[in-house]
């Protein structure tokens, strides 16, 4: 049985404001931190969840503080604000909703988590709770959902798999159906929830205060892993052979630290990052080259390249979540001051292992072909036998 998402549905018809971001570049503290440029955002709107629409070429942000979501043209850097509703409901009362993550479904719509409200309900909380946005950038429309709060009320995150969207608060995960908007199931979580990455058909979810990483099989649509032994994990990523978890220790444990769960081993080492003013590693990503990128509540933003080099870059602000932008940039919300943050991939490639095959004889000549043992093998020198 299906359950319907909401209780009230609040559709708002808003005036869209374009705002030209000015372009300007922050130096930090230490040399490498000329790499790092900035894009303006409107005075203590606190960035956090980020993505890339590749079909549209923009970058899409989500601000907390401003109860806004703002639009990048990656091209010319204009920025457009799609402000929430203010007064989402006067009784039970909510006002100022602050959007966490963000998720394009295939219509090019925006589901957006909301972590939280500048004004909730005194007393107990209600059944349903106006937690969960979707913002339509064609007619410039949001409507609020009233979902479930179960256990615990805050907005998490939310992803995008198998033709529907999958949210998830601090207790429950939903199964959502973009097209009707109805909830399809609601699943509790054993722990309290922070994050989530899709890889195949898993979800493996962060639960910072149990130190503990969950998977949700999205086939049998059940929790069917736990693991533990994580100092406060929060920001996840996930390749074939790994799932990278940021710990975001405080400073009082020294070194900011990324913990490598190998799925085949089942066993846990860590990478050492930068020493920690504040907190460690909040977010981590892969790139297409292979490269692992991390931020972390101390103002910095680092990476390890595949052939196991490591950079560390100073920002304006503590930095939090990142997306890839074509063009070799990773793009990253520096909180604290209203800035998205871009960093040019340096790409590092390995040593080449090569191949060599052949005698090949044709008329009177031997020779043999030099192969690039690469993802993507291709002849790279003929040798002729003189």
């Amino acid at each position: 049985m299906m359950l319907k998402i909401f209780v009230l549905c609040l559709i708002i018809t808003m005036s869209v404001v374009s705002m030209f971001a000015s372009n300007s570049t922050y130096l930090g503290a230490s040399q490498t931190s000329e790499l790092i440029s900035y894009i303006t955002l409107p005075s203590s709107s606190l960035p956090m969840g980020i993505i890339y629409d590749a079909e549209n070429k923009n970058v899409w942000v989500a601000l907390y503080s401003n109860s806004s979501i703002a639009k990048i043209d990656v091209a010319t850097k204009d920025v457009t604000l799609y402000p929430l509703p203010w007064n989402v409901s006067l009784d039970p009362l909510y006002q100022g909703p602050e959007p966490w993550t963000i998720v394009k479904s295939p219509d090019d719509i925006l589901w957006i988590s909301i972590r939280s409200y500048s004004t909730t309900p005194e007393g107990e909380t209600p059944t349903y709770i106006p937690y969960l946005a979707k913002l339509n950038p064609f007619n410039n429309t949001f409507t609020i959902y009233w979902i479930p709060h179960g256990s615990a009320v805050s907005g998490a995150d939310i992803k995008y798999a198998g033709g529907y969207i999958w949210y998830l608060t601090a207790s429950l995960l939903l199964k959502i159906n973009y097209t009707s908007s109805e909830i399809i199931k609601t699943y509790d979580t054993p722990f309290y929830a922070n994050f989530m990455k899709l890889y195949d058909n898993y979800l493996w979810i962060t639960c910072r205060e149990a130190g503990e990483v969950i998977r949700f099989n999205l086939v049998s649509e059940t929790f069917d892993l736990n693991v533990s032994g994580f100092n406060n994990p929060l920001g996840i990523e996930v390749d074939a052979e790994n799932v990278y978890i940021a710990e975001c220790s405080p400073a009082n444990y020294g070194d900011g630290t990324i913990a490598i769960y190998n799925k085949q081993t089942e066993t846990i080492t860590r990478i050492v990052t930068v020493l920690i003013t504040n907190e460690g590693p909040y977010h981590v990503l892969k790139d297409s080259y292979n490269n692992l990128w991390w931020t972390d509540n101390s103002g910095h933003i680092g990476v390890m390249f595949v052939n196991g080099t490591k950079l560390t870059l100073n920002s304006e602000a503590y930095c939090y979540f990142m997306t890839e932008v074509p063009g070799y940039s990773i793009w990253f919300s520096a909180v604290g001051s209203a800035y998205i943050g871009m960093v040019q991939i340096s790409v590092e490639k390995p040593t080449p292992i090569l191949t060599i095959k052949g005698p090949y004889y044709s008329a009177n000549s031997v020779y043999w072909i030099v192969f690039d043992n690469g993802p993507h093998s291709h002849p790279i020198r003929l040798i002729e036998n003189e």
